[in-house]
C-alpha cells in the first residue's frame, strides 16, 4: 500500500497528466460516501497509508462496501493493486512511457512486481523493437558472411549466396512497399528471415555445385547436375532423397518432333 501510496502521488505531480483521471486505492479523486452521526460525508479511500493491522482491516471494510471502487482498484484476492493514469493529448506516446517509467523505477524492489501496460506503454514498446531491428540486421547479416566464409574457406563462398540474400531481401521489400505493407514490430523480423533463408538455400546450391564439379571437373555440367538435383521432377517422384527434374532424352525425338 505504501508503493500504491508513492507511485500515485508522483503519477499527480507529474508532466501533463490529467490528475482527476488517476485512479488508485490513495487517488484523492477515489472516494467513497460515510454517514457520520447521521451526515453523508464523502472521503478519501485511503488518505494516508494504514500504520496497523486494525487501519488495514478497517480500510478493507470501507472499500468492500462501496461497490464502485470494489474489484476494480484491487484484485479479488488482494494481491494485486491497480494504478490508473491519463494524460493530455498533447503528449507523445514516447513522452508518457518516458514519465511512467521514470515514476516505476523509482520503487521497483525485489518483493514487488511492477507491470505496466495500456496503449502508449505498448505503442512505445513495439516503436522501441522496431527500431532495434535496424541493429540486429546488420548484425545478423555480418553473423551470415562469418558462417558462410567458415563453411566454404574463400571469398566465392560468400559473395555469391550474400549477393542472392541481399537481392531477395531488396525485392521483399519492395514488395512490401508496393502492397502498402508498413514496417511493424511483426513485419519488420521479415529482412531478417528472408536474407537468412536466402543465404542458406544459395549456399546448399552452391556446395552441390562444387561436388559436382569435383565429380565432372566440367563447369557447365556440374552447373546441369546440381541444378537438376533441385528441380521439380516432371513425373512428380522424388530421386535419392532430392528433388530433381528429369531431362528430356533428345535421342528419342526425331528432327520433326
Amino acid at each position: 500500500m505504501q508503493v500504491v501510496y508513492d507511485i500515485t502521488l508522483d503519477l499527480l505531480n507529474s508532466r501533463g497528466i490529467i490528475s482527476q483521471n488517476v485512479v488508485s486505492l490513495s487517488s484523492p479523486y477515489v472516494r467513497v460516501p460515510i454517514d457520520r452521526g447521521g451526515t453523508l460525508v464523502v472521503d478519501y479511500l485511503m488518505r494516508d497509508v494504514p500504520a496497523d493491522e486494525a487501519g488495514i482491516e478497517a480500510l478493507r471494510k470501507l472499500y468492500l462496501s462501496e461497490p464502485l471502487v470494489r474489484g476494480n482498484v484491487v484484485s479479488d484476492d488482494e494481491r494485486a493493486a491497480m494504478i490508473l493514469a491519463d494524460f493530455y493529448d498533447d503528449m507523445t506516446l514516447a513522452e508518457i512511457a518516458g514519465i511512467v517509467d521514470k515514476v516505476v523505477s523509482r520503487h521497483r524492489s525485489s518483493e514487488i512486481d511492477i507491470a505496466m501496460t495500456g496503449a502508449p506503454i505498448l505503442a512505445h514498446t513495439s516503436d522501441s523493437i522496431l527500431r532495434r531491428q535496424f541493429i540486429f540486421w546488420p548484425l545478423g547479416v555480418l553473423l551470415i558472411f562469418v558462417v558462410l566464409y567458415f563453411a566454404f574457406g574463400q571469398l566465392q563462398g560468400v559473395i555469391i549466396p550474400s549477393t542472392t540474400a541481399l537481392l531477395s531481401t531488396v525485392w521483399a521489400l519492395g514488395f512490401m512497399g508496393f502492397c502498402g505493407i508498413s514496417m511493424n514490430v511483426w513485419t519488420a523480423t521479415a529482412p531478417l528471415m528472408v536474407v537468412t533463408v536466402a543465404a542458406g538455400h544459395s549456399a546448399q546450391m552452391l556446395k552441390r555445385y562444387y561436388e559436382e564439379f569435383r565429380r565432372l571437373g566440367d563447369r557447365s555440367a556440374a552447373i546441369v547436375e546440381s541444378t537438376s538435383r533441385i528441380g521439380v521432377r516432371d513425373d512428380g517422384g522424388r530421386s535419392d532423397g532430392r528433388l530433381g527434374f528429369r531431362r528430356p532424352d533428345t535421342a528419342r525425338h526425331s528432327k520433326s518432333d
